[in-house]
């Protein structure tokens, strides 16, 4: 008897779970494969979803749509790279602003070759910045995963042909805000093979992990995390905390009630 109790206060969540809103789809202008790579949603129960697109004379394109939660297309951005050839997404992130962030893979021309590229979006679907970057070999480099740190800067790490010397290294850029490219860090195992990432991680005090897989002459494939340190955004927020404590502190001092001790005095003065 109880376990049929159970069993009918549970139906009725389980059927409503199952509910189905809505289903939009989405079909290129070349009418081929297009498949979606990475999606986001914000507080507002907007959907963002990022993939590649192919054109009828682009090649693939890095395909970028905003549904409302209604599901209706509020907006939709489509980059075809300077080498007009293909581009494919790999991340899509919100940051603390309502941003859009895209990173992907773009062909740069025959110069630069296969080449990171971030885009940022505002919340209404205008490009803000567009940034790439394309290793010391000017060969093979993939982002594979992107983190958006509490300040909004952006990190994006990836793979990046390092040469016949290195082959392939871990690339790891961060971005401003505004786009400005901080710095670059890359790593590159102690047998010199393949170094790829995977995941990539920002703690509360601003340090970097990535994490990935490292070839060894010994031991084959071998788990890597690296970990970068940055004193310098540290100090922001602390000079940040500072400054809301000032503000707070004398907020809460003119939100305090007046004496009337001191307002009888006052008028007493006057007099």
């Amino acid at each position: 008897m109880e376990l049929l109790k159970i069993a009918a206060f549970l139906l009725p969540l389980t059927l409503m779970a199952q509910t189905q809103d809505w289903v939009r789809k989405y079909n290129a202008s070349g009418d081929y494969r297009d498949c979606i790579y990475g999606m986001a949603t914000d507080s507002y129960g907007n959907v963002y979803i990022t993939g590649q697109g192919f054109g009828d004379k682009t090649l693939c394109d890095i395909t970028t749509i905003k549904y409302s939660a209604s599901g209706e297309e509020v907006w939709k951005q489509i980059y075809n790279g300077p080498g007009n050839g293909p581009d494919k997404p790999y991340d899509l992130k919100l940051d603390n602003e309502g941003n859009v962030v895209v990173t992907g893979i773009s062909w740069g021309g025959d110069e630069t070759f296969e080449d990171f590229v971030t885009l940022k979006y505002s919340a209404d679907g205008q490009l803000v910045w567009e940034k790439r970057y394309d290793g010391p070999a000017h060969d093979y480099d993939g982002p594979m995963k992107m983190a958006i740190d509490k300040h909004n800067n952006v990190y994006v790490t990836g793979i990046s042909w390092g040469g016949e010397e290195t082959w392939e290294d871990m690339a790891t850029v961060k971005y401003s805000p505004s786009g400005e490219e901080i710095w670059i860090q890359r790593y590159n195992g102690e047998d010199n093979d393949m170094d790829i990432p995977h995941t990539i991680a920002i703690d509360d005090n601003f340090d970097v992990y990535v994490g990935g897989r490292s070839i060894s002459l010994d031991t084959d494939e071998d788990f890597v995390t690296v970990k970068y340190s940055q004193a310098d955004e540290v100090q922001k927020e602390q000079e940040i905390q500072r400054a809301k404590f000032v503000a707070d502190s004398i907020a809460a001092e003119k939100a305090k009630p007046k004496s009337k001790w001191k307002t009888f005095f006052k008028k007493r003065n006057k007099e």
